[in-house]
């Protein structure tokens, strides 16, 4: 499945693209998302937590990671699985870093190829999933814009769950759906 999203942050592109290589910044501004070891070069491991209704699944697993700076260009090659309902994931991410007005802020282009099994793999069949894939990217872009705001690292807490909740990213999108149809009639 591929899903592309596309999110601003109010830095210019040399600070955003410093923050994409911290790892661990990157980790604490993805809900659910935890890291665990890095091998000192492009190498992570971690996980994530994602609860879709009454499931909850762990991904474990680990992530390499590719930077092109003479291009603004980053790469993120992962796979992980979940013990407990048999799932696994496989993603392909590809970013882009564009300069908006004078450089005061940034575009990040996102493109992502995923590939779900298991137990979870019915929620990835749905086109609602790219509206779910934007939503986890705003609440990125925003808590990325938060830390970076904060002066950097420790400075602020960054606002996150513990989890990914899929089901209520769900209801709000099939909300937000809702209120669109009605508003046309």
């Amino acid at each position: 499945m591929k899903v592309f999203q596309k999110f601003q942050v109010n830095h210019p592109q040399s600070v955003v693209w410093d923050a994409l290589a911290d790892v661990s910044l990157v980790a604490e501004c993805l809900p659910g998302a935890e890291l665990s070891d890095a091998d000192g070069g492009k190498t992570y491991k971690g996980k994530i937590k994602v609860k879709v209704g009454p499931i909850t699944a762990v991904f474990s697993g680990k992530a390499v990671v590719e930077r092109d700076k003479e291009n603004w260009l980053g790469t993120v090659e992962g796979s992980g699985a979940d013990s407990s309902t048999s799932s696994r994931a496989k993603a392909s991410m590809r970013y882009a870093l564009t300069p908006l007005q004078g450089d005061t802020g940034t575009e990040v282009a996102v493109q992502s190829d995923i590939q779900l099994s298991g137990a979870l793999a019915q929620f990835g069949r749905s086109d609602i999933i790219n509206d779910i894939s934007q939503r986890l990217a705003d609440t990125f872009a925003e808590n990325l814009q938060a830390r970076l705001a904060s002066g950097g690292e420790g400075s602020m807490p960054v606002p996150s769950s513990d989890k990914i909740n899929a089901f209520g990213i769900l209801f709000a999108v099939l909300w937000a759906r809702l209120k669109g149809i009605f508003a046309r009639i």
